[in-house]
């Protein structure tokens, strides 16, 4: 079970702590720069942000903060979200009582109590809350730990989009809240870039979380979406799904990124999956002859389809134009299969 608590972390303790990061964490130094000045100067107040540490010892997410703590060479006090034994030494604070962390259920009904208490008119996004509700709707809430905070006068700080997404899909949700704060700590939330959803699991264990984020919502936008979803990307959740249900996906990012110069490589990836799910025989033979750059070869069946996709990337043309264009060459190539490669391009409609 995880213990959620406030505590308080020296510059050695965060360098602990950081050596065990994700591979794919990458220093935001706008971020630690705006942090550790905020601690230099003292102004560092908790706001209900976690350091979070997964059952394995990994540190999930406050990297940057631990980061701007080793820079600034000063303590910081935290929320710190542990499965185990506390790591490195820390100790929670005692003399913080006024600050509770708990985990609860929160119905639609208590949705629409705590956004009646939002502090500041802040702008939602409705695409993440559609997608939010969606994952409640399906089942696959997934719980990060990020809590909804409130000030020590019950006004609502943060977690507008998970309440919203709670009354939206009609059910009640595990979520980690946080009460006692300041009201001042409002402003800190926004200190850093955008925030991304921390990717564990089969997405982390290979690397490239972009390329493999963008080709799994390539596949759902084709495959998985409906006209009555508004979201235009799949939901965290639903990544891992995808990735999880077509590991092959996967094996092909190393193709997808060496075909760069034809079109996205999401959109690369893709295609070669489609391809070789309905013909894997004639999906090896066309991918090859992609692959061995059949521009420089006058006579080349391929030729032509190849120029046509070159050009449509140097105008960046949108993602499904590429994804068309190549998947009908590979529509012309399988009903040409029983002509003499080279008799005729497959690149042109007849």
């Amino acid at each position: 079970m995880a213990d959620l608590l406030v505590v308080t972390i020296n510059a050695a303790q965060a360098g602990v702590l950081v050596q065990h990061r994700r591979q794919t964490a990458r220093r935001n130094t706008r971020a630690v720069r705006n942090y550790a000045q905020v601690m230099r100067e003292k102004n560092w107040a908790l706001n209900g942000m976690p350091v979070i540490i997964s059952g394995e010892g990994m540190l999930v997410d406050g990297y940057q903060r631990l980061l701007a703590c080793i820079e600034a060479q000063t303590p910081f006090t935290t929320l710190l979200l542990q499965h185990g034994a506390v790591a490195g030494g820390i100790v929670p604070v005692e003399a913080a009582p006024r600050i509770s962390c708990t985990f609860e259920d929160v119905s639609p009904e208590q949705a629409r109590a705590h956004l009646a208490q939002l502090m500041n008119k802040q702008h939602l996004s409705q695409s993440r809350i559609t997608a939010l509700a969606a994952d409640l709707l399906q089942g696959r809430q997934m719980f990060d730990a990020q809590p909804i905070c409130f000030a020590n006068t019950g006004r609502l700080l943060k977690g507008g989009h998970r309440l919203r997404a709670i009354i939206r899909a009609g059910g009640a949700a595990d979520v980690a809240v946080v009460r006692g704060l300041e009201e001042a700590v409002a402003g800190t939330y926004d200190i850093c870039a955008k925030r991304r959803n921390a990717t564990t699991g089969t997405i982390d264990s290979f690397g490239d979380v972009a390329l493999m984020s963008a080709m799994a919502n390539v596949l759902w936008r084709h495959e998985r979406k409906t006209l009555a979803m508004r979201n235009a990307k799949a939901s965290l959740s639903e990544i891992q799904e995808i990735i999880a249900e077509h590991p092959r996906l996967l094996a092909l990012r190393s193709f997808a990124r060496r075909m760069g110069h034809y079109g996205r490589a999401s959109v690369m990836g893709y295609a070669a999956y489609v391809m070789e799910r309905e013909n894997p025989d004639l999906a090896a033979i066309f991918l090859a002859m992609l692959e061995g750059d059949p521009t420089q070869h006058p006579r080349h069946p391929m030729r032509a389809l190849c120029s046509t996709l070159q050009a449509l990337r140097r105008r960046k043309a949108p993602q499904e134009t590429q994804l068309a264009t190549l998947l009908a060459g590979w529509e012309r190539f399988k009903a040409r299969q029983g002509r003499t490669v080279g008799e005729r391009s497959f690149s042109q409609p007849s």
